[in-house]
């Protein structure tokens, strides 16, 4: 266990960290990694590389801050208990996490979980707020 009663989390699959479950529809957008769609279908996750009704995870490449865009249409989209997972790259000076979140905030979302995606990448969650599920 972590210092200061945390858990430590660094030991669960990357699957396990965004909650994908055999069974989960999963939105993939602006990701093309043949291994990280590999480790998707081995969840037995149902998996689409577009917007569709009924996603319980969305997961959306960011690589400059004008891709969060889209983020307020995926709600449509998007189960009311259902999460939008945005990865980012890590050490950017040009993307900051402190701004990724205001504008996902902006956008009409809460954020409440980040882990690492990646070497190379993080990954911020945004979810409706309760009031509006």
């Amino acid at each position: 266990m972590a210092a200061d009663g945390e858990r430590d989390y660094s030991h669960r699959s990357l699957m396990d960290k965004l909650g994908v479950e055999s069974g989960s529809r999963v939105s993939v957008l602006g990701i093309e990694d043949p291994d990280f769609f590999a480790q998707l279908a081995d969840t037995g996750a149902d998996i689409s590389t577009r917007t569709r009704k009924d996603t319980d995870i969305f997961i959306l490449a960011l690589e400059r801050y004008a891709d969060m865009k889209q983020l307020p249409s995926l709600e449509g989209s998007l189960v009311s208990n259902g999460g939008i997972w945005v990865v980012h790259p890590k050490g950017q000076k040009n993307i900051s996490q402190a701004e990724i979140i205001n504008l996902g905030v902006e956008a009409g979302f809460i954020d409440n979980k980040s882990c690492s995606f990646s070497d190379t990448h993080s990954a911020i969650r945004f979810v409706i707020p309760k009031s509006r599920r």
